[in-house]
């Protein structure tokens, strides 16, 4: 895609956006927010045909242009005529045909998911990767706790933990590659801070925002360089929804989930990766059945039987 500081594009339905793409071009059109609780979840397909061809890339306006006429082939000729190689765009100034490109890059994402099927509206291949994994922390009362990543396959099992501040999660790491990061890990409005729209599905479970067991949109996350070029964000806490009852915790135990994380990063396409998985939460995994706490009694925290001395003897009794 052309090069622009940029954040993730916040899209319409896409049952809406089928009809108003086919009245309407991109330009000027699209809006970016921080947070939207009802955006759509983006089904992303890169294309490949470049490579598998030899020939030179394709720009992101030409591969609009075909998506468009291949997704509207009874169309005005509108978008051609705008944005083709002879289009009204080039005998502009330079300022005005980079926003070209940018209103392509827009239409393109669009059009692709409109239209997911149409290898035409295919987005341009990318190089950056990003795997998920299970985040194992060794203590979760321990704000400073030591995390191991574990890569996870499709099928493998994750474990509910209770975390320090008595609420119930499963914590969920990220590994990626080629890739820019913000080098500050709080400064959510830099262009280069990654960002995930993410959902957590759990079968006979969906009973959080939105229909889901858990979910975040446009979400920005921060990943730090670790061995081999590689990036690491530490953890995800996929928070178990409120309306089931703690005690209710176990139950989850043996459930289906599936995770759909969509990655967007600078200069970039999105990416997706989604994974089946397989639920453990036994009633030592759900804390034992204290709402917060370390269960351990010798460890000093809210569950901690060891009150000190007893209490001097106040009765008064005059009996033997």
């Amino acid at each position: 895609m052309n090069t622009r500081p940029r954040r993730a594009l916040r899209l319409p339905a896409v049952g809406a956006l089928a009809l108003l793409l086919a009245a309407c071009p991109p330009g000027g059109q699209t809006t970016e927010t921080d947070s939207e609780s009802d955006s759509e979840t983006v089904s992303v397909t890169i294309s490949d045909s470049d490579s598998d061809t030899g020939d030179p890339p394709l720009t992101d306006c030409e591969r609009y242009v075909a998506c468009y006429q291949a997704a509207i082939p009874d169309n005005d000729g509108m978008i051609p005529g705008k944005y083709g190689d002879d289009g009204s765009c080039w005998q502009g100034t330079a300022a005005e045909q980079a926003k070209c490109r940018d209103d392509c890059e827009t239409g393109l994402l669009q059009y692709h998911i409109a239209f997911p099927d149409l290898e035409e509206c295919a987005l341009p291949p990318t190089d950056v990767t990003f795997t998920i994994g299970e985040a194992l922390i060794e203590d979760t009362f321990d704000p400073f706790s030591p995390v191991t990543y574990r890569e996870l396959a499709d099928g493998d099992t994750v474990t509910v933990v209770l975390g320090g501040q008595g609420l119930l999660m499963f914590p969920i790491g990220m590994r990626g590659m080629n890739f820019e990061t913000s080098p500050d890990p709080i400064d959510f409005d830099n262009p280069k801070m990654p960002i995930i729209d993410l959902t957590f599905d759990v079968d006979g479970f969906n009973i959080g925002a939105g229909g889901h067991f858990f979910r975040l949109a446009n979400y920005p996350v921060y990943f730090k360089p670790i061995d081999g070029g590689a990036l690491e964000h530490l953890y995800v806490t996929m928070i178990v929804p409120d309306e089931l009852p703690f005690d209710q915790c176990p139950n989850l135990d043996g459930a289906s989930a599936h995770l759909e994380i969509t990655l967007w990063t600078y200069e970039n396409p999105p990416v997706k990766q989604e994974i089946n998985l397989k639920l453990a939460a036994s009633s030592d995994d759900c804390g034992g059945g204290y709402d917060s706490g370390p269960t351990d009694t010798d460890s000093g925290g809210p569950t901690d039987t060891d009150t000190g001395p007893p209490p001097p003897d106040t009765d008064t009794s005059t009996g033997p």
